[in-house]
């Protein structure tokens, strides 16, 4: 990775970079296959950001992936993209500020779903790729207020004509999952509080609405979901020590074509920290109780086609009295040892 930024003027700022990732993959899977693919992608980009006045700042630019990928037969395919970027951040005043932000993403097919070779899920269903694949371009829009760094309210819509995603098939008498370019869309809009008590004490608060729609071909699915957090802390700097409690309602209900899967956990979480050596040493202990109140204690992932139906569901009960220890250490001074070098 290389990243370098340029100080053109007071107001006028110039970052550029590169990044490359280059993966092998070697599996044996049967007597007489064996599957080595190889994958190189490289991504280059530069930004300008200008201070137009105290008020109104510009960040615009863009980046530009290629992708390559080959397999073992010496097919290849090659992918390329242009991301441009736009942010604006307007201060009205000390107490309100806005920040909107519009992009264009790219996802490129990995291995797994562009290779033919067809291989066994379970006892029912085979995978296979679909080297047709286009690349997927996701388009993003965002606004975001600030109401004196206590509130912030964000609506967000993001949009592909070309998502990959999975579908489900049958072919004779057998069942495959494959993957295919479809249409998507999603709008979220996500709530902040964050607001001091006291000296020690802090609460912060999220909620977020969730709204996905797919459609593919003459199929259609849309599925929402709420998630939130709250927490409150505290902290007392003469003793470095803090206590958070929190509360995560973090399991999303993602849509698929046919169905829908389930990603992350629900949990409550306490933790406690203490800092020592001039706040360059951490301890951090996390302990997660067996609280049911607000928690779903499972994950469903549903199939639902007109030939085939599926239903699984994943226990979560084995993160009840969870306990986490971090010990972190920083060995450098920090802003110190960098204001004592500038001032050489």
């Amino acid at each position: 990775m290389i990243d370098g930024s340029y100080k053109i003027s007071s107001q006028l700022n110039l970052n550029i970079g590169q990044t490359n990732t280059i993966r092998k993959y070697n599996s044996k899977a049967a007597a007489n296959y064996t599957w080595n693919n190889d994958e190189y992608r490289s991504r280059l980009y530069s930004y300008l950001s200008y201070r137009i006045s105290e008020k109104l700042n510009v960040r615009a630019g863009g980046a530009w992936q290629y992708a390559s990928m080959s397999d073992k037969a010496q097919q290849k395919n090659y992918y390329d993209s242009f991301q441009p970027l736009l942010r604006i951040n307007y201060a009205l005043s000390d107490f309100f500020n806005i920040n909107g932000r519009y992009s264009i993403s790219s996802v490129f097919p990995s291995l797994y779903e562009l290779g033919d070779n067809p291989y066994q899920i379970d006892s029912l269903m085979i995978g296979v790729g679909n080297p047709l694949l286009k690349p997927a371009y996701r388009h993003q829009a965002s606004l975001e207020i600030t109401l004196g760094d206590i509130f912030t309210i964000s609506p967000q819509y993001s949009s592909s004509e070309r998502a990959i995603l999975p579908i489900y098939e049958q072919r004779s008498s057998l069942y495959y999952q494959t993957y295919q370019n479809m249409q998507s869309r999603e709008f979220a809009m996500v709530f902040n509080l964050n607001t001091p008590l006291g000296d020690y004490f802090e609460v912060s608060a999220a909620l977020a609405y969730h709204y996905q729609t797919l459609k593919y071909q003459n199929l259609e699915n849309s599925y929402n979901t709420w998630l939130g957090n709250f927490m409150v802390s505290f902290y007392h700097p003469e003793l470095t020590f803090g206590v958070d409690l929190e509360y995560d309602r973090a399991m999303d209900k993602v849509a698929l074509i046919q169905g829908y899967r389930m990603t992350g956990i629900d949990t409550w979480q306490l933790t406690v920290y203490k800092q020592f050596w001039k706040r360059r040493i951490q301890l951090m202990v996390s302990y997660l109780p067996p609280i049911s109140w607000g928690r779903r204690t499972s994950q469903t992932n549903i199939i639902e086609t007109t030939f085939y139906n599926q239903v699984e569901s994943f226990g979560l009960n084995t993160y009840n009295n969870m306990l986490f220890m971090r010990l972190s250490i920083r060995l450098n001074a920090g802003k110190k040892a960098l204001k004592k070098l500038k001032e050489r």
